[in-house]
C-alpha cells in the first residue's frame, strides 16, 4: 500500500486488512457530535418565571438582574444578563465532573453587547479557572469559546457567563464539551471544495443542524451560512421592539448577504398587538424603499389563531454586490406605537443565495 497506510485504530491484521467495525466504532456519532456536558444552553426553560435565572443556571453578582428576551441567536430565547454593583454572572456545574479530570474541556457561546470588554465566558475547575476574549462591543452577535484542562484534583466542572461592567449582554446556545473524547471530524465544505454530490458529505456551520431524514440529489453547494438551499428562518419581535413617537416604525430584521434571496415570508401573530387608543396595527416586511416588497401589512390587531397568518411567495433577488437590510414596520391606527401594551408576531423568511 506504499506510504498510503491505513491507521493501526482501523487494522484488522498486520497485513492492513480494514476492519468495518472498527471503522465504526471510531467514527460514531459520540465522538464525531460530542455531548453537551451542561443543560439548558438554549436559554429555552424557564420554570421560575422571565426575570428568574433559566434552569439550571445560577444567578451571582450583587445587583445583577436577568430577564428572558426574544432577542436570540437560535430558539426562541435567549437570557439577557444585567450588571447591578459588582461582576454579574450566570454560573452552571457539570456532574460530568468524574470522568473529566486530566482533560482538555471546551466551551462556546453566541454573546451580545455593547460594552467593550464586559461580555466573556470562564470556566472553572475549584483549582484553575480560564476566561475567553472579551465580546468587543459591536452590539452584535459573535461566536465567543475557550479550552480549559481541568486539574487531576478539580473539585467542580462549571462554565460562567460574566458580565464585568455596565451594561447588558446577551447568551444563547452555550456549550461545554469533552475535548478528549472527539477522536473524528466531518469534513468541512471548503475542504471538499463546497461542492457536495448525493454520495458526498454535507458540512454545517455552527449554528446549523440537519434533523430527521435528508436526502441531497445532485449537487449541493453547502458552504456554511451562504449556502444555496433554501431555508427558512424564524425571527419573533414584540410590540416593545416598535416603540415610538409615531405611528410607523422601521427596524432591521436581518441583513441578506449579495445574492440572496427572498422565496417567501410567512407571519403570523400569537399575541394581539393593542394598548391605549390603538384601534388597529399592521406588520409588513421589505427594504427602504419598499418597505412592503417581501409582505404587505399583515393585520396583528386581529384575534390570533393556529390559520390566522399571511403567507406572501415570490422570488425576489437584491444586489448581487451588496449585503441588504430587510426590514420590518409597524404601524397603528389612532394611538401612537408607544402606547402599545402587548403583542407578539413570528415572521418565518425562506431563503437563500445565488452561488
Amino acid at each position: 500500500m506504499g506510504d498510503k497506510r491505513i491507521p493501526v485504530i482501523f487494522q484488522d491484521s498486520a497485513a492492513e486488512i480494514p476492519s468495518a467495525s472498527k471503522f465504526n466504532n471510531n467514527f460514531s456519532h459520540l465522538n464525531l457530535v460530542p455531548w453537551n456536558l451542561i443543560n439548558n444552553g438554549g436559554m429555552e426553560q424557564w420554570s421560575g418565571g422571565a426575570s428568574v435565572a433559566p434552569d439550571d443556571w445560577t444567578l451571582f453578582g450583587s445587583g445583577a438582574s436577568i430577564a428572558r428576551v426574544t432577542d436570540r441567536k437560535q430558539g426562541d430565547y435567549a437570557v439577557a444578563l444585567t450588571y447591578g454593583s459588582a461582576d454579574a454572572y450566570l454560573k452552571q456545574s457539570s456532574a460530568e465532573l468524574a470522568g473529566l479530570k486530566g482533560h482538555t474541556v471546551k466551551a462556546w457561546a453566541w454573546v451580545k453587547c455593547s460594552t467593550p470588554n464586559a461580555a466573556r465566558l470562564r470556566i472553572r475547575d475549584g483549582v484553575g479557572s480560564s476566561v475567553s476574549a472579551f465580546h468587543n462591543g459591536t452590539g452584535l452577535w459573535e461566536f465567543i469559546s475557550l479550552t480549559h484542562e481541568v486539574a487531576s484534583s478539580a473539585t467542580e466542572l462549571s462554565v460562567e457567563l460574566h458580565m464585568e461592567s455596565g451594561g447588558t449582554s446577551y447568551y444563547d446556545a452555550v456549550v461545554l464539551v469533552d475535548y478528549d473524547d472527539i477522536t473524528g471530524f466531518f469534513p468541512s465544505g471548503k475542504d471538499l471544495s463546497g461542492e457536495l454530490t448525493a454520495t458526498g458529505l454535507a458540512s454545517l456551520s455552527a449554528d446549523q443542524t440537519f434533523t430527521g431524514a435528508n436526502a441531497f440529489n445532485g449537487a449541493v453547494n453547502l458552504n456554511g451560512q451562504g449556502n444555496n438551499v433554501p431555508a427558512w428562518e424564524k425571527f419573533t419581535k414584540s410590540y416593545s421592539d416598535f416603540v415610538s413617537a409615531g405611528y410607523s416604525n422601521t427596524i432591521t430584521l436581518f441583513t441578506l448577504p449579495a445574492g440572496g434571496v427572498i422565496h417567501g415570508v410567512k407571519i403570523k401573530h400569537r399575541n394581539c398587538f393593542s394598548g391605549n387608543s390603538i384601534t388597529g396595527y399592521t406588520i409588513s416586511v421589505g427594504i427602504d424603499g419598499a418597505l412592503a416588497k417581501y409582505a404587505s401589512p399583515f393585520d396583528v390587531y386581529q384575534v390570533y389563531g393556529d390559520d390566522v397568518f399571511e403567507m406572501a411567495v415570490g422570488l425576489f433577488s437584491e444586489s448581487h454586490a451588496n449585503a441588504t437590510l430587510v426590514r420590518v414596520t409597524a404601524a397603528s391606527v389612532n394611538g401612537t406605537l408607544n402606547m402599545g401594551t402587548q403583542g407578539v408576531v413570528d415572521i418565518w423568511v425562506l431563503k437563500s443565495v445565488a452561488k
